[in-house]
């Protein structure tokens, strides 16, 4: 994650997603040990492989199967947010609302991230996708492309769904962390404009599965 660049270090974030998407695959159940035993305490990593565990068990939902569309599926997760690895910490950590200047800022990472994967060599573009295209909304509204709709992929709507959860359930400097229930609510209001229904009621099913 220090240095996505490199293609020794992708090699080996890919391996973590090569037994992680075995185990989800063939145990069902293994997504509730894998969030369970993980850090309480936000960092973008836990944050990463939290959505990267998350992503793939609603991809089998889905009709993901054990071909390559899991897997691709994996690796965006756990690189989607590798881009701020070329943010300031400080403001990664701030305690406290960003700054509109602070918020351009940050929203550079999507673009930040794709621009080092693709560097690498190790990543095909159907993973790269989604780590640009993340935080795209339906309506057009998102970043850092404003695409619209039928133009965001499947994956980075399953991404963007995960990703915001996983940021809202877990406990950060300036806010405390949200419980489930209270998140899904948050997030129903974002169906839609922002959010794909289908893959969203697909994550609610998945999540009741695990209490």
């Amino acid at each position: 994650m220090v240095d996505p660049r490199s293609s020794e270090a992708v090699q080996a974030a890919q391996s973590v997603v090569n037994t992680a998407v075995g185990v989800i695959v063939s145990d069902p159940k293994a997504i509730k040990n894998f969030i369970s035993i993980s850090s309480v305490d936000y960092h973008t990593y836990t944050h990463s492989v939290h959505v990267m565990t998350f992503a793939v068990s609603l991809g089998r939902r889905l009709g993901y199967s054990m071909g390559p569309e899991p897997y691709e599926l994996g690796y965006s997760g756990l690189f989607h947010d590798v881009g701020k690895s070329f943010i300031e910490p400080k403001l990664l950590d701030k305690d406290g609302p960003l700054t509109s200047e602070e918020f351009e800022e940050l929203k550079q990472h999507p673009n930040l991230g794709y621009q080092a994967l693709r560097q690498s060599g190790e990543v095909s573009e159907s993973v790269l996708d989604p780590v640009l295209h993340h935080h795209e909304k339906l309506n057009g509204k998102g970043y850092p492309g404003g695409l619209e709709d039928k133009l965001i992929s499947t994956n980075a709507r399953i991404i963007s769904i995960v990703d915001i959860f996983d940021a809202l359930t877990t406990q950060r400097t300036y806010r405390e962390a949200s419980d489930a229930f209270p998140a899904l609510q948050m997030m129903k209001d974002l169906v839609g404009p922002a959010l794909d229904a289908k893959i969203f009621n697909k994550f609610v099913r998945m999540r009741g599965e695990m209490e």
